[in-house]
């Protein structure tokens, strides 16, 4: 039946006309990570912040003033030549330098939610189409089941052993089942669509249908702790702090050197050097803009320590929802599904020796296919409630 799935997949994407090539998750999640439209913007921010902590040391422009004519008497022309530069205190540069050191490992962690929220995205697909792929087997599986009732139904009411209600139901119930198989090979394409756009890839993707469908827990060395999110607002938290430390150095003076080149007298090059203060006598401004980054940083803090708290019990309900449906998936896998092939297997035989009518072999039959069909779903939040715990706990694989 596999063989019947992956040959219809194949009659799918060949109408993209280029080659289709098997995907393992493994491979979407390493393709995804090297091709990604976000991962490519995110890694480019980070390259703009590395670029930027060059900008840590920016001088103001150098003043150069030249005065030429009767300055010094009436008689002679003098000149005189200044150069001036003026310096922040040296406690802000180091300050900038830090913020903008911050404001790189800012960018890095913003990427690494990225990849971890991409990686997540890839998840999610791969292991809905799985299901849908075993949906569309068991749709496929009843319809084989389906024409063989609909032809034993033609032949009962042949012979005279039923009435044409049977057989009319018989190839209802048929056309609805292929009707449901249309419409999941439609879902199965878009979600096709959504993964080659995730990876931002013009191939033709077939996944791999022989790993397990269960996804496997994370590791338990992979801590909450180190949840994405929660290292992004620590580190704003950190750049909001140094935002701070850098608005309260620019209270500071600021200082000014400079040398001047004159004549006297046409007596050339005598020099003077000279040395000043700028002092923030109207800081009013400034120290609005302290408050301001204080009242940030403030913010910053109550952020972190709010999404900490949501995140540890967003965790302790997602590790019961997975003891919840482990226990659900070990009835199915136990008890449920061999039941369901059981009545399969009895209710066709019974069928077809003409022991039961087929209203009640119908009802034994859409029972059997309704466990099947409900272990998929259970498997289908399962893996949902999987994928979405890694990603809190920031885990790509």
């Amino acid at each position: 039946m596999k063989r019947i799935i992956l040959a219809l997949s194949a009659l799918f994407y060949a109408q993209t006309g280029s080659a289709q090539r098997l995907l393992t998750l493994q491979a979407a999640l390493q393709t995804g990570q090297q091709q990604s439209l976000l991962l490519q913007s995110a890694t480019l921010d980070v390259q703009q912040q590395q670029a930027l902590r060059r900008t840590a040391f920016d001088l103001p422009r150098t003043n150069v003033d030249v005065q030429y004519g009767r300055i010094q008497t009436f008689r002679n022309n003098d000149y005189t030549v200044g150069l001036v530069q003026t310096f922040a205190w040296p406690g802000l540069y180091r300050a900038q330098a830090e913020l903008f050191n911050r404001n790189v490992g800012l960018s890095q962690n913003r990427l690494r939610l990225s990849r971890v929220e991409l990686a997540s995205g890839i998840k999610q697909v791969y292991y809905q189409l799985l299901v849908d792929q075993r949906r569309l087997e068991l749709l496929l599986s009843q319809d084989t089941l389906y024409q063989t009732a609909a032809r034993a139904a033609t032949i009962r009411y042949q012979t005279g052993e039923t009435n044409r209600l049977e057989q009319v139901s018989a190839q209802a119930r048929l056309r609805a089942i292929r009707n449901r198989a249309n419409s999941l090979r439609l879902d199965i394409s878009s979600q096709y669509q959504t993964l080659s756009a995730l990876l931002n890839s013009s191939d033709s993707l077939k996944i791999d249908v022989e790993i397990p469908l269960k996804r496997p827990l994370p590791p338990d060395s992979v801590r909450w702790e180190n949840n994405p999110l929660l290292s992004l607002l620590r580190q704003q938290t950190a750049v909001s702090g140094q935002l701070t430390l850098v608005e309260r150095q620019r209270l500071k003076p600021d200082l000014r050197v400079g040398v001047l080149n004159q004549s006297i007298e046409t007596r050339h090059n005598q020099n003077v050097v000279q040395a000043g203060v700028g002092l923030p006598i109207f800081a009013g401004a400034q120290k609005a803009r302290i408050a301001a980054a204080t009242l940030g940083e403030q913010a910053a803090r109550s952020q972190l320590a709010y999404t900490t708290r949501q995140l540890s019990g967003q965790r302790a309900v997602l590790v019961q929802q997975i003891e919840k449906y482990r226990g659900s998936l070990t009835y199915y896998e136990s008890t449920a599904l061999p039941q369901a092939d059981l009545i399969l297997d009895t209710a066709l035989k019974s069928y077809r020796a003409g022991d039961i009518e087929y209203v009640e072999f119908f009802q034994s039959v859409q029972q059997a296919w309704q466990l099947r069909e409900n272990y998929l779903s259970e498997i289908e939040q399962y893996n949902q409630v999987v994928i979405e715990l890694e990603t809190l706990l920031g885990y790509e694989n």
